[in-house]
């Protein structure tokens, strides 16, 4: 049976149908296939050359390596400030008792300093101080001098040149540089 026109242009147009539609796949193919060798391009970029790798790795070493020193070094820091701490807390605790030391060698009499046994007393005195001069315990000098607020506390005043210091009643002292007890004093004024 022969072909009538009708069913002709019908196969045609299903056939040019077809080659659109083909077309339009063949030109997605063609997008994906671009973008993918871009992506793979990018890709390729990223990678590192072993030069460069290895610049990168010496570079991460070195800041490791930096960030291992300053720890080191903070550690240190605080390791020193904590002995600080704990030198300075065990200075505020003894120095009540260097003060006892001192008034009882104070009031000592000629005679008594002769007594063997008081001479050791005040070999103990003196050895106590050299040992805390030796950790930097020092005393403020404070007889004499222009009251200074950190330095001194004034208690009372009195007859004599106005600011200057008469009378210590309890000596002050300083530790590496850092008053750990302010002399207590009379001030002229």
């Amino acid at each position: 049976m022969p072909k009538d026109d009708n069913q002709t242009t019908d196969d045609e147009a299903v056939d040019d149908l077809q080659a659109k539609v083909a077309d339009t796949e063949l030109a997605e193919l063609k997008a994906q296939i671009k973008l993918l060798t871009i992506e793979n391009g990018e890709l390729l970029a990223k990678l590192e050359d072993p030069e460069h790798a290895e610049g990168r790795l010496k570079d991460m070493a070195a800041r490791a390596q930096a960030d291992l020193q300053n720890a080191k070094e903070r550690m240190e820091r605080e390791a020193q400030t904590s002995r600080m701490f704990a030198l300075q807390s065990f200075m505020v605790k003894f120095l009540p008792q260097l003060d006892t030391f001192k008034k009882a060698v104070e009031h000592l009499t000629d005679e008594q300093k002769e007594d063997e046994v008081l001479k050791g007393f005040v070999a103990v005195e003196q050895g106590m101080i050299a040992v805390l001069k030796e950790q930097g315990l020092e005393e403020i000098d404070a007889l004499g001098a222009q009251v200074d607020p950190e330095l001194h506390e004034v208690l009372m005043n009195g007859d004599g040149p106005t600011g200057e210091i008469i009378e210590v009643f309890e000596a002050g002292y300083m530790l590496k540089g850092k008053v750990v007890r302010a002399a207590k004093v009379k001030v002229g004024g």
